[in-house]
């Protein structure tokens, strides 16, 4: 039995979340965005994803992250992404 896209995106971000050290501020952002609004998620150990176009760039830098998700927004079913755990600590 396959799993739903929920279940799945649930149990990738529980493994992540013991992985990254994410902020409050980052999971109530995640959870507004809810499990069924998501499409994919990416992350990385090295490197980060930048928050303008969201590409990978392999060195870490102020404005890069560890987690990009990709979702639609439920109210405008515009496309949207959400970056969670910045690579640099500022």
């Amino acid at each position: 039995m396959k799993n739903s896209p929920n279940s799945h995106f649930k149990s990738t971000l529980a493994q992540l979340e013991k992985r990254y050290s994410c902020s409050q501020n980052d999971w109530k952002r995640l959870k507004q965005v809810g499990y069924s609004a998501i499409c994919k998620i990416s992350h990385t150990e090295y490197g980060g994803f930048e928050s303008q176009t969201g590409s990978y760039l392999m060195d870490e830098r102020s404005h890069t992250f560890k987690i990009k998700i990709d979702y639609i927004d439920q109210q405008t079913r515009a496309y949207k992404k959400l970056f969670l755990v910045p690579s640099t600590r500022e």
